[in-house]
């Protein structure tokens, strides 16, 4: 892959709305903001948590088994997604990390770049197809695998905070951070262990951003809002 292409991570609950795992209001919204990027000539790959469907920390079940149908149900939403795009003009296809039959394709770096290159966006679910690895993990494993040098992490907030800014009122946003072999930085602010490792491995760069106000994603590629996070040269 080349530098115009992007891995858009946001969380499943951005397609939930009323209690209900999957909303039209919040595909459509998905699809806007896809959009946004496919008409800069960007080529990118999503990747959606599970959390509208099932979160596997939060149950009463063990944690690999637990982490597992968190995993399944990222397989769900990358089916959903897929489909829905596909109905709206956007080509779109699945891909798993696990071995699902017929249901969706056993994820390849060589069909994912394939299709990326038709024009085609690929939805990961299956997260790493291993329980305790999270989707930030995933984010960042595709990435390198797939030489994709920029990760927009969509979330609710509005980027990385100096400090906590439900607990201090003088928190500030911090428009970009360059990690020096991590440092001091707490990189849970940013990334799980796992995922700062193979994002460092990468020197794969990171926007934290607010997914949900409506231009954001386009913003965030062009570094107009939200952290920047790259590596010391």
């Amino acid at each position: 892959m080349n530098a115009d292409s992007v891995i858009l991570k946001i969380s499943g609950e951005a397609l939930s709305s009323g209690g209900s795992a999957y909303s039209a209001s919040g595909l459509e919204f998905l699809k806007t903001e896809l959009e946004d990027i496919l008409k800069m000539g960007i080529r990118p790959a999503l990747i959606l948590g599970g959390g509208n469907i099932y979160r596997g920390r939060k149950g009463v079940f063990t944690r690999v088994n637990g982490d597992r149908m968190g995993m399944l149900a990222t397989v769900m939403n990358s089916i959903a997604v897929s489909d829905f795009l596909n109905s709206h003009s956007i080509r779109s296809k699945p891909f798993s990390s696990i071995e699902i039959g017929r249901f969706v394709d056993l994820y390849r770096t060589e069909n994912v770049l394939a299709a990326m290159e038709e024009g085609i966006v690929p939805v990961f679910g299956g997260g790493t197809a291993n329980p305790y690895f999270s989707t930030d993990s995933l984010a960042a494993l595709r990435a390198v695998e797939l030489e994709i040098p920029l990760i927009l992490k969509g979330s609710t907030v509005d980027g990385i905070y100096d400090k906590d800014p439900n607990k201090f009122k003088d928190a500030l946003l911090q428009k970009e951070i360059i990690i020096r072999d991590g440092g001091d930085l707490d990189v849970g602010v940013i990334f799980d262990p796992t995922a700062f490792y193979l994002a460092q491995t990468g020197k794969t760069k990171l926007v934290v951003y607010n997914f949900f106000e409506k231009g954001n994603t386009k913003k965030a590629y062009n570094n107009q809002i939200g952290t920047f996070v790259k590596w010391e040269d």
